[in-house]
């Protein structure tokens, strides 16, 4: 649902701010306004996987921030664009989402390797 209402703001302030202007600037103005959505589309997809691994993995998710679970995505993303072994992928998020003894089975390793390549840019 915050998805759906980060996309449409973001519409909406590229064609209003698309609008406003002339020129150069109208184009300006469009491409910092296309990157802003392009950002905002990021920390939804973001949000959306923080909030999706807290609901799904809870024992993995207890007692970590945002910021830690938002860690686990961004080191997967970086993961994701160097390697294409999704085994390899899937055993370092294993590391990575233990938590206090609490370690993922194969299934939820690959549940959020699923889940990050979704939400990765």
């Amino acid at each position: 649902m915050k998805l759906a209402a980060a996309l449409c703001t973001a519409a909406f302030v590229v064609c209003g701010l698309a609008a406003c202007g002339s020129g150069d600037e109208a184009g300006n103005t469009a491409g910092s306004a296309a990157t802003s959505a392009h950002t905002a589309l990021d920390d939804a997809k973001s949000a959306a996987f923080v909030a999706s691994f807290k609901a799904a993995f809870s024992p993995l998710a207890e007692g970590r921030s945002d910021e830690d679970i938002k860690a686990i995505l961004d080191d997967t993303c970086g993961d994701l664009a160097e390697s294409s072994d999704e085994q390899g992928v899937q055993a370092d998020i294993k590391e990575r989402a233990e938590n206090n003894g609490a370690e993922p089975t194969d299934n939820q390793a690959r549940q959020i390797y699923e889940m990050a390549k979704v939400a990765c840019p």
